[in-house]
C-alpha cells in the first residue's frame, strides 16, 4: 500500500475522535457532524480500492493493500481512543505525560504482538535509527 494512502486513511482518527466523544463522553454530536464524518469514511472505501466496487482489475499488491488498510484503521482508532482518553483523564486530574508515557507501552506492547504475528519485524539501517531518535 501507497505511504500516501496510509497516511490518508490515519487523518480519519480526527473523525473517530468525534464519534468516540459522543459514545465515551457523552458529548454532542449532531446529524450535520455524522454526514460530515460520513464524507471522509466514504474516501477511506475509495483509497483502500475494495474489489466489490472496483472490479478484479489489475491489483499489484494483492492482500498486502487489505492489510495495509486494516492497519492504517486501527492506528486511527487507537489514535482517536488515545484523544478520548486524554480528555477524560484531564478532567480527573491525571498529567498529560502520564497518559503519554502509558501510551507509548501500551503501543509498544501492540506492535510486539501484530509484529510477531504477521512475521513482518526487520532491522531498521543506521540512517532509519537516526531519524526515529531525531524525531523523538
Amino acid at each position: 500500500m501507497a505511504f500516501s494512502d496510509t497516511v490518508s486513511i490515519s487523518q480519519l482518527s480526527l473523525i473517530l475522535t468525534g464519534v468516540l466523544s459522543w459514545i465515551i463522553l457523552k458529548e454532542p454530536f449532531r446529524i450535520l457532524d455524522l454526514l460530515l464524518a460520513i464524507l471522509p469514511m466514504t474516501g477511506v472505501v475509495l483509497i483502500a480500492r475494495p474489489s466489490f466496487i472496483f472490479g478484479t482489475g489489475d491489483n499489484i499488491e494483492g492482500n498486502n493493500a487489505i492489510l495495509g488498510t486494516v492497519f492504517a484503521l486501527g492506528v486511527s482508532l487507537c489514535g482517536a481512543l488515545a484523544f478520548v482518553i486524554v480528555r477524560k483523564q484531564s478532567t480527573i486530574g491525571i498529567h498529560p505525560y502520564q497518559s503519554s508515557f502509558a501510551n507509548a507501552v501500551v503501543m509498544e506492547i501492540l506492535s510486539i504482538i501484530l509484529c510477531t504475528t504477521t512475521s513482518q519485524w526487520s532491522c531498521p539501517s543506521k540512517r532509519e535509527w537516526w531519524l526515529s531518535q531525531g524525531a523523538g
